[in-house]
C-alpha cells in the first residue's frame, strides 16, 4: 500500500476562526447602523477596518498553507498535478460559493437592503458566476448578502496561477518577493496618477477603479504567506531561529494589538502589506513553533475554524436577520443591553447556520477531496482521531 506524506498544523483552525469573527464584528456594526441602531464603524476603535484586517489575515493563512502543501506534493512527487489541486479546489470552494450567489440574487428580496441591486444586473451576476466578484464590487453597486464572497473571488484567482508558478519554477522566493514589490510600486503609480494628473473625470475615475481594484486584490499578502512557508519548508533555521523567539512573538503580538486598536492605516505604497508582514509571522509561530507564546489549539477553535468558510459566506444573511427580529420584536433602550443582545443573537445564528451547512452540505463535497490529495492533510492528518471525519484540509479557504 502506498504511504502518503501527513501534514497537519495546530493552532491554525484557531486562526481561521478568529479572521471570520473579525469580519463578522465589522458587519454587525454596519448593519447595527443601517437598522437606525447606535453603531460604531467609524468611531469605535476596533470597527475602522476590522473587517478588511480579518480578510488580510485569511489570504496570509492561505499563502502559507497552499504554498506548503504544494512544496510538499513537488517535493515527495516530482511535480504538482494542476487537475488534483484544482478538482480539490473546486469540491471546497464551488458548492458554498454558489449556493450564496443563488441566494443572493435569485432568492433573498435584494430591496430590503438596496434599490441600486438592479442595476447593472447582469453584468454583476456574469461576474459573479465567473469569480470575478473583486471585479464586480467596485464596477457596480453592491450586491446585498454576497459583497463578502469578493474575498473568495480573490482566492480562486490566486488558485488558479499560483500551482502553475510552484510546478514550473524553481526560484519561487524570487517570484514571492517580486509579486510584493509589483503590488507595492502598482498601489502607489496609480493613486498618484489619480491624484497629481488632470486627466479628465472619465479617465481618472478608471485609473481610481484599477487603484482601488489593486487594493482590493490582495495577492500580494498570500505571497507574503508564501514567504513564510518557503522559509518553514526549506528550513531556513537562522531565520526560524530568529522569529521563533519568546520576544519576537510579543513584540509581534503587540504591535498587531496597537496597530488594530488605533485604526493605523498606512499610506498605498505600503497598505496592508505590515499587518501581512506580523500575521505571517505569528502564523509561523503558531503553526510550527513548540515554544509558542499563544496555543489556540483547543475543540472550540478547532471547529470553528473548520466551519468558518460558512461563517464567512453566511454571515451578513444571518446578521441582517437576527437585527431584524430583535428590531421588531423588542424595544431596547439601555445601549449596553442592545448590543449584549445583538452580538449574541447574530454570533449564535451565524454559527448555528454554518454549523448546520457544514454537516448537511459542505461535507458530501469534502470527503470527496480525499481522492484527489497525494499529500494527506486535514481528516486524515488530524492527531486526534474523535476529529478525523469531519476536519477539512489545511489549504481550505474561510
Amino acid at each position: 500500500m502506498q504511504t502518503h506524506k501527513k501534514i497537519f498544523f495546530p493552532n491554525l483552525n484557531g486562526v481561521r476562526a478568529i479572521a471570520a469573527f473579525m469580519v463578522i464584528v465589522y458587519h454587525v456594526e454596519d448593519i447595527k447602523e443601517l437598522f437606525g441602531l447606535p453603531s460604531f464603524p467609524h468611531h469605535d476603535p476596533m470597527g475602522n477596518d476590522l473587517g478588511g484586517l480579518g480578510v488580510t489575515l485569511f489570504f496570509v493563512l492561505s499563502g502559507f498553507l497552499i504554498t506548503y502543501l504544494l512544496l510538499n506534493e513537488k517535493s515527495a512527487c516530482g511535480t504538482v498535478s494542476l487537475r488534483d489541486f484544482y478538482i480539490r479546489r473546486v469540491l471546497r470552494i464551488w458548492p458554498l460559493y454558489y449556493l450564496i450567489v443563488v441566494l443572493a440574487f435569485f432568492v433573498i428580496p435584494p430591496k430590503v437592503l438596496a434599490e441600486s441591486f438592479y442595476i447593472d444586473f447582469n453584468s454583476k451576476l456574469l461576474l459573479f458566476l465567473f469569480f470575478l466578484p473583486n471585479v464586480a464590487i467596485v464596477a457596480f453597486p453592491s450586491v446585498p448578502f454576497a459583497a463578502q464572497a469578493w474575498s473568495v473571488g480573490v482566492e480562486e484567482q490566486f488558485y488558479l496561477i499560483w500551482p502553475i508558478l510552484i510546478k514550473h519554477y524553481r526560484n519561487l522566493l524570487l517570484i514571492l518577493i517580486g509579486i510584493v514589490a509589483i503590488f507595492s510600486v502598482a498601489g502607489v503609480v496609480l493613486f498618484s496618477f489619480s491624484s497629481l494628473l488632470d486627466l479628465g473625470p472619465t479617465a481618472g475615475n478608471i485609473i481610481k477603479s484599477v487603484g482601488s481594484l489593486v487594493q482590493l486584490t490582495r495577492i500580494d499578502c498570500m505571497a507574503i504567506g508564501g514567504i513564510g512557508a518557503y522559509i518553514l519548508f526549506n528550513g531556513k533555521q537562522r531565520v526560524l531561529n530568529i522569529l521563533f523567539t519568546r520576544i519576537v512573538q510579543i513584540i509581534c503580538y503587540a504591535v498587531v494589538i496597537v496597530l488594530i486598536y488605533y485604526r493605523v492605516n498606512f499610506p498605498p505604497f505600503f497598505s496592508h502589506r505590515p499587518y501581512a508582514v506580523l500575521f505571517a509571522i505569528l502564523i509561523l509561530n503558531l503553526a510550527a513553533n513548540p515554544k509558542t507564546v499563544l496555543s489556540i489549539n483547543n475543540r472550540l477553535f478547532d471547529y470553528l475554524g473548520r466551519i468558518s468558510y460558512g461563517l464567512y459566506m453566511y454571515h451578513s444573511m444571518a446578521i441582517f436577520l437576527a437585527v431584524y427580529i430583535i428590531t421588531k420584536l423588542f424595544e431596547i433602550k439601555s445601549p449596553t443591553y442592545l448590543n449584549l443582545v445583538v452580538y449574541s443573537a447574530s454570533i449564535c445564528l451565524t454559527i448555528a447556520i454554518s454549523a448546520f451547512s457544514y454537516e448537511l452540505f459542505e461535507k458530501f463535497f469534502l470527503k470527496k477531496k480525499i481522492r484527489f490529495s497525494s499529500i494527506i492533510s486535514g481528516d486524515n492528518a488530524h492527531p486526534d482521531p474523535q476529529t478525523r471525519a469531519s476536519q477539512p484540509s489545511p489549504e481550505d479557504p474561510p
